[in-house]
């Protein structure tokens, strides 16, 4: 992280410690920005801090906290975790849990985002339910688009991010190693699960570019990026 980004995170945090005192337990930088993803100025700059115990009283205390930290130093207000939480959600966000543990930086207290015990059969339902939604929106957004290149060309680039965390989990199925980078993922994918998945790897790296998607490739490039999600949920469902 550059250094603009990083007094920008740390000034967050100091908004955020001063009103908690030691009711804040840990804190980290998660997401893109603590992974080999992170674009200087681009990156969404995500905190998540761990509290002893979330209440309407402590989020009325962190509303003030959140307003100055938008206004002044572009971060959004950060998720917030109880240790409750933390340990009763593995049934049923697995996938998110996982993406955190696997992406994420420590910036003050304990790390209560390390190394979740997820039962496979839990996160194998999150996969399957996460990659029909997906196909599903895929679906209905190329009807939407109405065959436009330049919405094609938007749908492609702005939809392939969010197959990062389904991947890892994936992954987890499959108990192989999960690469930190997005384009290596796929081909961990592929190697794991005897898969080829070259038009969600092409979009990829068009994602990573700053979007760039020739505009003779979009038609057959969502044609193909559909088949492959498709291709996807026929894998999960036989696991």
């Amino acid at each position: 992280m550059n250094a603009k980004d990083e007094k920008a995170v740390e000034a967050a945090l100091r908004e955020f410690s001063a009103p908690l005192g030691e009711r804040l337990l840990g804190a980290a930088i998660v997401g893109e920005a603590a992974s080999p993803d992170y674009v200087p100025g681009r990156s969404p700059l995500s905190l998540a801090l761990v509290v002893d115990e979330v209440t309407p009283r402590l989020l009325r205390e962190l509303r003030p906290a959140a307003r100055r930290s938008r206004r002044r130093l572009r971060i959004d207000a950060p998720m917030l975790f109880d240790p409750l939480y933390l340990q009763s959600a593995r049934d049923v966000f697995p996938i998110e849990l996982l993406d955190m543990a696997d992406r994420h930086r420590l910036l003050q207290g304990d790390d209560a985002f390390a190394d979740p015990e997820i039962d496979k059969p839990h996160m194998r339902l999150e996969v399957e339910e996460q990659l029909r939604g997906k196909m599903l929106h895929l679906w209905h957004a190329s009807l939407a688009t109405g065959g436009s290149r330049r919405l094609d060309r938007g749908l492609l680039v702005d939809t392939i991010g969010a197959f990062g965390p389904i991947l890892r989990g994936l992954l987890y199925l499959a108990d192989a190693e999960r690469p930190a980078s997005t384009e290596h993922l796929l081909a961990a994918v592929e190697k794991a699960y005897s898969v080829s998945l070259p038009a969600m790897g092409e979009i990829s790296r068009a994602a990573s570019s700053g979007g760039k998607v020739a505009a003779d490739r979009t038609a057959s490039l969502l044609d193909a990026y559909i088949g492959e999600v498709r291709s996807l949920v026929r894998l999960v469902d036989t696991l």
